[in-house]
């Protein structure tokens, strides 16, 4: 009986805490939103915001290799371009929230990225005037809200043939046979002609596809782990639908850029 009672006990706790985890899941998201996420609760790209200031903070999140790990680059610079401050981090997702260990000046903290749909909302761990009051100088205090920046705007109302390139944002192109989808495939034998074959062997070590700005992505590869060989990069330019790719080896610099 004790036996049984025992099993029941451990169920209720499973079930309990089952429940709880789906519980973020349950949000209503934007979906047609230019917006990626790990279960539609991470979402990376480029988020912005404004202070009382009128400074713009930019955070900008990149998945790492491991599932649950993301790059993640605080900033913020004024009219001429110089930064008020530049701080990289790394987060890791713990099922709930996105956290990141956050230090500037020797002050230590850790923020809590919260998102729902193209909002995210930033908790702390601690007093939030002791990280994030002062960067760069008085005042100039890390927004709560940040807001994703980056989403293609299809000119005419008619889709790019290059769109489809937002479903790749932050994946390994390897890792999603990003060389066999017909357009790339077709484009960059046009583009590079007797190089295709070499350019497709020597893409091993490669990069996330990443969106630098709005509409322009970028991706990269090297034909060994140090990148002392074959390094080779490609450009991808939504907005003009056009592919530039660029390889450099020991001797030279090659560049192809379509018409």
């Amino acid at each position: 009986m004790r036996t049984v009672k025992h099993i029941a006990f451990l169920l209720i706790v499973y079930t309990t805490l089952t429940m709880c985890k789906a519980a973020p899941q349950e949000v209503e998201f934007l979906r047609d939103d230019v917006i990626h996420g790990l279960n539609d609760q991470i979402i990376t790209g480029r988020f912005t915001a404004k202070n009382n200031l009128n400074i713009q903070h930019e955070i900008n999140i990149a998945k790492s290799r491991h599932a649950k790990n993301y790059d993640i680059n605080f900033s913020a610079y004024d009219k001429n371009g110089i930064a008020y401050y530049n701080i990289d981090s790394k987060g890791f997702y713990n099922g709930y929230v996105l956290v990141v260990p956050f230090e500037y000046k020797k002050h230590k903290d850790k923020l809590y990225l919260n998102f729902h749909g193209k909002n995210m909302k930033i908790n702390y761990e601690s007093n939030q005037s002791t990280i994030s009051s002062n960067l760069g100088f008085k005042g100039n205090y890390l927004p709560s809200v940040f807001h994703h920046s980056m989403k293609i705007t299809p000119k005419n109302s008619q889709k790019p043939e290059l769109y489809f390139i937002k479903n790749f944002e932050n994946e390994y192109p390897l890792n999603i046979d990003f060389f066999e989808h017909p357009v790339i495939k077709y484009r960059l034998e046009k583009l590079l002609k007797s190089q295709y074959a070499s350019f497709i062997q020597n893409f091993k070590q490669d990069t996330p596809i990443i969106q630098i700005k709005p509409d322009l992505y970028t991706t990269s590869g090297c034909s060994d782990r140090k990148c002392l060989e074959v390094q080779e990069f490609i450009e991808i330019d939504v907005s003009n639908n056009k592919i530039n790719v660029k390889i450099f080896n020991k001797k030279r610099q090659f560049e192809y850029k379509e018409p």
